[in-house]
């Protein structure tokens, strides 16, 4: 006899595999980061050809001011049908050498960040390509007519950080790490997919804007294949947008980056021995605050009861509604669920409808943003209106079952411990922050005493160098006034 099939199990629905991610603090603190860095990327991707056509512009070197001394006629000399052609009069070849010295510089540092991580650690050489990142992308805003060669240099070194990526993907696993110290699951697929949409979602509108922001500064477009040459606003604009607001957002993820908590070899160590110790059933102390921490886990068949359900609405307020009368907080939840799935259903009906009035401004330097801020809204809402359709039916189904008192009591219990290990987090982070600001006070007092010891000695010496050098004063009478020298 052929044994049954093996049941596939169950997944977790969509939104409460989104919402259990953003509950990792190791996470949600380097989302934006994230976000960011996608933000910075797809400014740069998006302008680096207009860079080096615009900007640096080498079809229109001159004798004067090219460092190969060429003068490329206006760009006549571009041409590859022209008698007098010269390829270093072509943009396409210097960004295809200029995107070649930047893959070349990270091939060859790749070993040295590898080497750097071994050393310091994956989190500080993480820390330290984002500051690269930001530092080189802020280079191009030296860049200008024919500067052929600070162009090459500028992009080989913003290739050097682009060695690093990988540490990205490493952190990602720390973090994962974290979750099943969390959760007592492995969740890597919710935990790659969200890393990975969120900043797509994000790099559109960063890809989308810059064009239209050049377009709006009175960008003139090739003629016949041949680079126009530009404005002064639309040459300053990509300088900007490729340089100082890329670099910006930049330096904001390095920043950001900074609070990460999972930030030393001690706290891996600690989270790999309290995930141990949640697969025997016992508690462990958090690796962050050190705060005590157990799983609370659910069989199958307690998910499919309602906690899956309830999931979909996140924080104490609802379980406490739950406690009261499940039938009523159902329908409130269902009642708002709908009124929300309309109002973002309606936001998408308007955005679809200004995009579409709003295309023939396509064709306008001033406002050909517009149509892309409508799309960007377009795909928002269109995301938030899954969303809360998918929270609707998830209360409809706590409305049809609502789940037993003993399993809501269970879920208050788990969401009572999360909460009450994010605020040991936020006290323990309070008191780190407190306790180095106190130290810094203590140094600073130390410094003013020492420098107070410093005055007073030297106030003791200059006074006992007068007293042996000066004569002992004379006075006159019994009135204690100096005697007077004449005679």
């Amino acid at each position: 006899e052929e044994a049954p099939p093996r049941r596939r199990p169950d997944s977790r629905p969509l939104v409460p595999s989104m919402l259990g991610v953003l509950q990792n603090p190791a996470f949600s603190a380097l989302l934006p980061a994230w976000a960011a860095d996608a933000i910075s990327s797809s400014i740069f991707m998006a302008l680096c050809s207009f860079l080096i056509m615009y900007v640096v512009a080498p079809e229109y070197q001159t004798a004067e001011d090219s460092p190969l001394g060429i003068d490329c006629k206006e760009g006549r000399r571009a041409i590859s049908t022209s008698p007098h052609y010269d390829q270093r009069c072509s943009n396409m070849n210097l960004l295809g050498i200029c995107v070649g010295s930047a893959l070349v510089a990270a091939v060859v540092t790749t070993p040295l960040w590898l080497l750097g991580t071994r050393k310091f650690g994956k989190v500080r050489m993480w820390l330290l390509w984002s500051l690269l990142m930001a530092a080189t992308n802020y280079l191009f805003l030296l860049l200008h007519k024919s500067s052929l060669i600070s162009a090459l240099v500028f992009c080989a070194l913003n290739g050097i950080p682009l060695a690093a990526k990988f540490l990205a993907d490493a952190i990602l696993a720390d973090i994962i790490d974290y979750d099943e110290f969390l959760t007592g699951t492995r969740n890597e697929a919710a935990y790659t997919m969200f890393k990975s949409f969120l900043p797509k979602v994000v790099a559109i509108p960063a890809s989308a804007l810059p064009l239209s922001i050049m377009n709006a500064c009175g960008h003139v477009p090739p003629v016949n294949g041949m680079p126009q040459w530009q404005p002064e606003a639309v040459r300053w604009s990509v300088k900007i947008l490729c340089g100082l607001v890329s670099g910006s957002v930049a330096l904001l993820a390095w920043w950001i980056k900074t609070k990460y908590p999972l930030s030393t070899d001690e706290i891996v160590q600690k989270m790999g021995e309290g995930i141990a110790l949640h697969k025997q059933g016992q508690p462990a102390a958090d690796p962050i605050s050190g705060h005590e921490y157990q799983i609370v886990m659910f069989t199958p068949e307690e998910n499919r009861a309602g906690v899956w359900w309830l999931d979909h609405f996140p924080g104490m307020a609802v379980i406490d509604a739950f406690c009261g009368d499940p039938t009523m907080a159902a329908q409130v939840l269902k009642g708002s669920s709908a009124k929300q799935t309309v109002m973002a259903s309606t936001v998408m009906v308007l955005a679809i409808g200004g995009f579409a009035a709003s295309t023939q401004l396509l064709q306008t330097k001033q406002w050909s943003f517009v149509p892309t801020l409508m799309a960007v809204i377009v795909g928002v809402s269109t995301m938030c209106v899954g969303f809360c359709f998918l929270r609707w039916k998830a209360a409809g189904k706590l409305l049809e079952s609502p789940p037993s008192t003993e399993l809501v009591e269970k879920v208050r219990s788990q969401r009572q411990g999360m909460q009450d290990l994010i605020e040991a987090q936020r006290l323990a982070k309070a008191a780190k922050s407190g306790g180095a600001a106190k130290d810094q006070e203590e140094g600073e007092e130390t410094n003013e005493q020492k420098e107070e010891e410093v005055a007073t000695e030297e106030l003791r010496s200059a006074a006992a160098e007068g007293a042996s050098v000066a004569p002992p004063p004379v006075f006159g009478g019994d009135t204690g006034a100096p005697a007077s020298s004449s005679g």
